[in-house]
């Protein structure tokens, strides 16, 4: 699992302990798999990605519930988009701003992969021409 670029800075504003739960959370996902479902991780069934999960986990006390955003991308790396402490904040209020945040993260992601795509079958079909001009001359 990364982070995703825009996630980055929120996340370094975590406490310590609060980026500890979110790693050992991650980490256990990544050794146990995508198999692994509820009450570890669940399907934001709001978000327009249907791939788009929720990473479930509490803080060490269980003063904190937390949830982050995160979906594997078309090259099977999982991104997490975005995490918040849901405690004390109304359900709908919070997960519709959680899954505003991750699929607009998550369609620049995949923007991102597209982009670099297209720039590397340029760059070869680019490189392609240059071999056949050269070929030409000889």
């Amino acid at each position: 699992m990364s982070l995703d670029d825009a996630f980055e800075p929120e996340f370094e504003k975590f406490t310590d302990d609060e980026k500890d739960w979110l790693l050992t959370a991650a980490k256990a996902l990544g050794i146990a798999g995508p198999q692994v479902g509820r009450p570890h991780v669940d399907t934001l069934k709001a978000s327009k990605h249907q791939n788009m999960k929720e990473l479930r986990y509490k803080s060490d006390d269980g003063s904190q519930i937390w949830r982050a955003a995160f979906a594997f991308d078309p090259n099977q790396q999982a991104i997490i988009l975005c995490a918040a402490d849901k405690q004390g904040v109304s359900p709908d209020g919070f997960y519709r701003s959680l899954i505003a945040k991750a699929d607009k993260r998550y369609d620049s992601h995949l923007k991102r992969i597209r982009d670099g795509r297209e720039r590397a079958g340029a760059a070869r079909k680019g490189g392609a021409k240059v071999q056949a001009k050269s070929s030409k001359r000889k």
